[in-house]
């Protein structure tokens, strides 16, 4: 049940980072609609900001707290580990892309019904 718990725990915390950063990148830019307009930016602000965020809570929960530690077989980048900032460099992109995907089918659909 603790395992169980841990992975909904974090993972709602990552959705949390997510959602967080993807608004923090659009008040930066101005722009709601970012990952259209401006997806490069607004991508490296979310993966700075996330990258930012996992090696601090990383170091803390890890180092600091002691609320949770690394198997031996986790790769690690100066006492992090690699796989919480690999996520941050691959979701960012593929979130943004959806995003794209997502607003374009909605607003073509849309369009398509209002036509009819």
């Amino acid at each position: 049940m603790s395992i169980a718990w841990a992975l909904l725990h974090c993972t709602l915390g990552d959705v949390v980072i997510a959602l967080a950063l993807f608004a923090l990148a659009g008040v930066l830019l101005r722009c709601a609609d970012w990952p259209v307009l401006r997806p490069w930016t607004g991508g490296a602000i979310v993966m700075i900001g996330a990258i930012t965020y996992t090696v601090w809570s990383e170091w803390f929960n890890v180092y600091r707290a002691g609320s949770c530690g690394y198997t031996a077989s986790m790769p690690m980048i100066f006492g992090i580990g690699l796989a919480p900032l690999l996520q941050w460099l691959i979701l960012p992109p593929v979130m943004v892309g959806a995003y794209r995907r997502l607003r374009s089918a909605l607003f073509s659909a849309k369009a398509e019904s209002t036509h009819d």
